[in-house]
């Protein structure tokens, strides 16, 4: 997937500008990483600001979600007064800062602008990790949305024109909602119910749960834990992400309903493959007296090999996870 900017055909439809503002030498956007500005009508606009050149796509910001999308499927928006593309030319070098503002600095002034007129909008997002070889660890740090205009017909004031067969012009990276660690929190249950399990940070949640003989007030004897396949039945394990955080959990998870997932919310489910690989879930149970002299059973539950998967994307904490301890009495 190239990341520069290549132009693979260009054709004048009328005669060259006559100040030579807008030509082939100075249409470069290869070493430009996009930013993006919410400052404009649609409230969303991606600039490439390269020196005194710009250039400006403005279209709405559903069109860069957190989804990879599949190969030779780009996501697509014509070119339109809904979706525009600007090039400009300044007098002298322009900042973010100062493009992204409802009201445009007296200085540097716009020299040369060429409007698109037609063509399409490609977008391909891909995911970026970071993999941890030892551990088996993968985790999604964000997206990079690769655009490419197609068919691009860009025109003056005056009626001239220039097309562009196609524009690669890198990628615009946005971040991941999904953890760059496992999350940190105790393990919760609702009215001691062992069969459902979960811990939660705010706005990121793991919900487990599984059938009763996996939590037991009894020892496990030594490397042989309890174990259960993860079924996505009566085993199962989900990963959550909700959009505008949990402020009760105990309430949230403990309402006698499954949480709703709601617009902006995500949901990725543990790994459900059959094989040497399937992901399960282990229970280590060793008993002991607490601070009080009380009986107590420590079961220390862990996720292994379990990949949580949303459409075409996936990520793992790796082949070992522990997921935490939960403290039963008989």
């Amino acid at each position: 997937m190239k990341k520069v900017v290549s132009i693979l055909a260009l054709i004048f439809v009328l005669n060259s500008c006559d100040d030579g503002g807008f030509s082939i030498d100075n249409f470069d956007f290869s070493n430009v990483t996009p930013t993006a500005c919410t400052a404009f009508s649609n409230g969303f606009i991606l600039q490439y600001i390269n020196g005194n050149e710009v250039l400006l796509i403005e279209v709405p910001q559903s069109l860069f979600p957190n989804e990879i999308t599949p190969q030779n499927q780009p996501r697509t928006a014509t070119i339109s007064l809904a979706n525009r593309v600007i090039y400009r030319v300044y007098s002298g070098e322009i900042t973010t800062s100062q493009l992204c503002t409802p009201i445009p600095p007296a200085n540097p002034v716009v020299k040369e602008e060429w409007n698109a007129v037609s063509g399409i909008i490609n977008i391909e997002t891909f995911a970026n990790r970071t993999n941890n070889a030892t551990t088996g660890e993968s985790l999604i740090t964000g997206y990079t949305h690769l655009v490419t205009l197609i068919n691009t017909n860009f025109e003056k004031a005056s009626g001239e024109q220039q097309l562009f067969a196609e524009l690669n012009l890198g990628g615009y990276t946005t971040g991941a909602s999904t953890p760059n660690i496992p999350i940190s929190a105790p393990l919760q249950t609702c009215q001691n119910n062992t069969q459902f399990i979960f811990k939660n940070n705010n706005s990121q949640a793991i919900l487990l749960a599984m059938p009763n003989s996996l939590i037991q007030n009894i020892e496990t004897p030594l490397g042989a834990p309890r174990t259960a396949d993860i079924d996505q039945n009566s085993t199962l394990v989900s990963f959550r992400v909700y959009n505008n955080g949990i402020a009760n959990p105990a309430s949230f998870f403990c309402n006698g309903s499954t949480p709703v997932i709601t617009t902006g919310d995500e949901n990725w489910i543990g790994r459900t493959s059959s094989g040497p690989d399937n992901g399960i879930i282990e229970v280590v149970t060793t008993a002991g007296f607490n601070s009080q002299g009380e009986q107590q059973y420590t079961h220390e539950i862990f996720l292994r090999r379990v990949r949580f998967d949303r459409g075409a994307v996936d990520f793992t904490f790796g082949n070992l996870y522990s997921f935490g301890v939960f403290v039963t009495f008989p």
